[in-house]
């Protein structure tokens, strides 16, 4: 589990300005750093400062505001981040090339040791950063630390490496890397439901396969124009899978790159990475529009929109147990149902029942039962279809705890309960799942308002035994978007300890009025397993361009 711990440290937000986004840090606010004139380096009194300084440094639309006032007093950025003129850039390299002269090249780090912007903007131009009393240099032989009055000791590292034996003078950490989520990049699944390109529900395109796209590198810009905020079709979307020269693996972590040209000087270029500072771990995604220059690729706002979204999220759990009745409704109609729907997976053992039981408005409180008959459940086993049972009941919550969060780590705005019986129910593939979900919302009774997000938990039952078990939990409706801005990034926070109190799955009878129902209670301790499709996208001279790729781990 230490390889998921790393994950649910830190809340990513965005604009609430824009279009399907979290509130996000003013454009204007100020992030005040301590900047050390003599020894031109940022320095902070504690690391739970540094760590609240990269924190608020990440929110903002554009850091580079924050550093530019630091640049004019001598500080030279490992790596600048945000949107930084030509002119800007030309002076810190010229500044940078005159600092080095003469320096041993092997003593000072290469800008890519860092992949993280925002924390290679905060080292200076040698990977050092003050902390306390401790100066810390970050190097491809892991990360060396000194007391400041030893400053000079580290200067003459990696290459003298007799220094490190005293322990005393200088300290060494090399990051363990079972610490970080072991991920990798596989193909996007093509889920089996590919439903007709004319269903226009925004829900639906976090699961539906419709507009797929191919493989391979993709250069032109697109062919479609696009409506003002979202791309009529992805399927000319470059499709990543596991390219060699897309990873970036160093001592501090690995990221793995996706880059859409639409020209030789523009591009999109998308990183997943897990990265370990020894201060803090860090697992994020993110989509950079990016100029090429005479010194390299940098950040460029000339992108209409940017935007970066979770397509196809199944996150489950290493052990189920399974839960036990917690009440019954009229306790002889329910056994009485169960027991015929027993018999029909005695002649048909393979098959599975898959219905939508329950629908949460969490903000407003209430929830939809839904009460479907033997009828319908046979049916929908006869022919492996995503049944909407005819009959619901809304009711409030009163008493009833629901907690169900996205991958901000907040509280979905809206839940859809799948409740799938079968005596192989838990064997069911990330492929099926999505397919369930994608039905599920093409039903489209649950609509998420702008900024909202939603979630689908998907609960296996044994009709034999009445017993239940969590089989998986999705969300949907996340997208980080932004405008006249070069980045859209977001940082995952996985959901735990996710619960359902009191789920009630009500049935009814054919022709009957009344109904009954069975009650528990539902709970995903530690999500162990994650598998996100990540399609990022950006508009530029009128057209839509983007990549999509596939993490699992």
């Amino acid at each position: 589990m230490k390889k998921l711990a790393a994950i649910a440290m830190i809340a990513f937000l965005m604009s609430c300005k824009e279009e399907g986004v979290k509130p996000q840090a003013s454009y204007e606010q100020e992030v005040e750093l301590k900047f050390d004139e003599k020894e031109k380096l940022i320095s902070f009194n504690s690391p739970l400062e540094m760590t609240a300084a990269y924190e608020e440094l990440k929110e903002l639309k554009d850091p580079n505001e924050v550093f530019e006032k630091y640049y004019d007093k001598g500080f030279l950025p490992l790596r600048p981040s945000g949107y930084v003129s030509e002119e800007r850039l030309e002076a810190l390299h010229y500044k940078k090339q005159e600092r080095l002269a003469g320096r041993n090249s092997k003593t000072y780090p290469k800008e890519d040791l860092i992949v993280n912007d925002v924390f290679a903007n905060l080292l200076n131009e040698e990977g050092e950063i003050q902390v306390g009393d401790k100066i810390y240099k970050y190097t491809d032989q892991g990360l060396y630390f000194t007391d400041k009055k030893n400053r000079e000791l580290l200067k003459q590292l990696p290459l003298n490496q007799r220094l490190v034996a005293n322990k005393t003078a200088i300290g060494h950490y090399v990051p363990n890397r079972a610490n970080l989520p072991e991920y990798k990049i596989v193909p996007i699944d093509d889920c089996g439901n590919g439903g007709p390109n004319d269903i226009r529900i925004e829900e639906l395109s976090y699961y539906d396969c419709g507009n797929g796209g191919g493989g391979g590198s993709y250069t032109g810009g697109g062919s479609s124009t696009a409506s003002s905020t979202t791309p009529p079709s992805t399927e000319h979307y470059n499709v990543c899978v596991n390219t060699k020269d897309g990873w970036i693996d160093n001592i501090f972590g690995k990221s793995y790159a996706c880059e859409y040209k639409f020209n030789s000087k523009k591009k999109l270029r998308t990183v997943f990475a897990a990265e370990d500072f020894y201060f803090f771990t860090d697992v994020y995604a993110q989509a950079k529009f990016k100029q090429k220059t005479w010194l390299g690729w940098f950040s460029d706002r000339d992108a209409d929109i940017v935007y970066l979204k979770n397509k196809k999220v199944v996150l489950k759990v290493k052990e189920r147990t399974f839960e036990v009745p917690l009440f019954y409704t009229k306790e002889k109609d329910v056994i009485k149902i169960y027991n015929q729907i027993t018999a029909f997976f005695t002649s048909k053992p393979k098959s599975t029942i898959q219905y939508i039981s329950n629908v949460y408005d969490i903000d407003n409180k209430t929830t939809k039962n839904y009460q479907p008959t033997f009828e319908e459940l046979i049916q929908s086993g006869n022919n492996g279809s995503m049944l909407t049972p005819a009959k619901a009941q809304n009711k409030p919550f009163l008493d009833i705890d629901v907690n169900l969060k996205n991958l901000f780590g907040q509280k979905v705005n809206k839940a859809i309960v799948i409740n799938v019986m079968g005596k192989e129910v838990v064997k069911l593939t990330n492929a099926k799942l999505l397919k369930m979900a994608a039905d599920a919302l093409k039903k489209n009774f649950i609509k998420l308002d702008k900024n909202q997000t939603g979630g689908i938990a998907f609960v296996g039952q044994d009709p034999q035994t009445k017993k239940i078990t969590p089989l998986a939990y999705s969300v949907f409706g996340e997208t980080v978007t932004v405008k006249r801005l070069a980045i859209a990034r977001r940082t995952f926070d996985i959901p735990s300890n996710t619960k359902l109190d009191k789920l009630v799955f009500a049935f009814s009878n054919k022709g009957d009025s009344r109904s009954y129902g069975i009650g528990f209670k539902v709970k995903w301790n530690v999500v162990n397993s994650v598998d996100i499709e990540i399609e990022s996208g950006a508009k530029y001279g009128g057209k839509w361009g983007g990549s999509k790729f596939k993490v699992k781990y």
